[in-house]
């Protein structure tokens, strides 16, 4: 199955700019997911980014990646918009009890030996591919709990 991207700057997505200052820009790619390899792909498309473009910000799930280079109140309700959005497709797709139970199907042979640690962030990366999407910030992952503080941390 082909997959298409569409890159799109802030200005295609209809958020009226600020006259107050200068914001960056947030770029939004749209993807359309291939759902029999959903982690594999969000996964690869993500770490290319942040080896090739290394983004200050950037979020990934299987329907978008947003980037910015200087937070901005926009990054924050793209994302959560676009959050919602794959959310809503995937509980259609998957039903709820799937997305709930990730660790059920997540783990193929070569991840069975990992150490509990391991398997735990393992399971956390890939529900986070597959259905909450990820955020980093420097290349470093930014766990969902603390995604509010910085939306709310003014100094970014």
């Amino acid at each position: 199955m082909a997959h298409q991207t569409r890159i799109m700057s802030i200005d295609d997505d209809r958020i009226p700019p600020t006259r107050k200052s200068r914001m960056s820009p947030v770029h939004i790619r749209k993807h359309e997911p291939d759902i029999d390899n959903l982690n594999q792909e969000v996964c690869d498309r993500t770490m290319g980014m942040l080896n090739s473009e290394r983004p200050t910000y950037l979020y990934s799930n299987p329907i978008v990646t947003i980037t910015c280079e200087k937070l901005n109140p926009q990054f924050f309700s793209r994302l959560r918009r676009y959050q919602a959005e794959w959310c809503k497709r995937a509980k259609s797709i998957f039903g709820r009890s799937p997305m709930r139970k990730t660790s059920n199907w997540s783990l193929g042979p070569g991840e069975r030996s990992l150490s509990s640690k391991q398997r735990k962030h393992f399971k956390y990366l890939t529900r986070g591919f597959c259905f909450t999407g990820l955020l980093f910030v420097h290349g470093k992952n930014v766990p969902h709990h603390e995604w509010l503080n910085l939306e709310n941390d003014k100094t970014h």
